[in-house]
């Protein structure tokens, strides 16, 4: 059981820019770390590797959806509901990711018996 300092941020999804734009886009950061590298290749390098950090650093702090809840709240009850919630919250997202990839089976299966059967049409037409 890891006590990180940003443990707010993996429990509170807004918290890690979720949904918005956070920062400069992708694009723009390698803009400028190409133009930091032609003006002086070791700061562009310096720029690439402070991009890096950053992306990893953003990556480690909002990992997880539900670690922040580890830590006890000193309320055992509240601890116990906040368990509970969250094993059926996995739970139901287990069960939809389920769900979602036997319709995906369904709409390829479909697809695909659709495509065999063109076939077969211009085979014998």
């Amino acid at each position: 059981m890891s006590h990180c300092a940003h443990d707010v941020y993996r429990s509170d999804p807004a918290a890690c820019g979720e949904g918005r734009g956070f920062g400069p886009p992708l694009a723009l950061k390698l803009l400028f770390a190409g133009a930091a590298f032609l003006i002086c290749p070791p700061l562009g390098l310096l720029a690439l590797g402070f991009l890096a950090w950053r992306q990893f650093r953003w990556e480690h702090r909002c990992s997880g959806r539900h670690h922040g809840f580890r830590r006890s709240s000193g309320n055992r009850a509240l601890d116990e509901k906040r368990r509970e919630t969250l094993k059926a919250l996995d739970e139901e997202a287990e069960a939809f990711a389920e769900f979602a990839r036997r319709e995906r089976e369904a709409r390829d299966r479909e697809a695909f018996e659709r495509f065999q059967s063109e076939r077969e049409a211009k085979k014998e037409g």
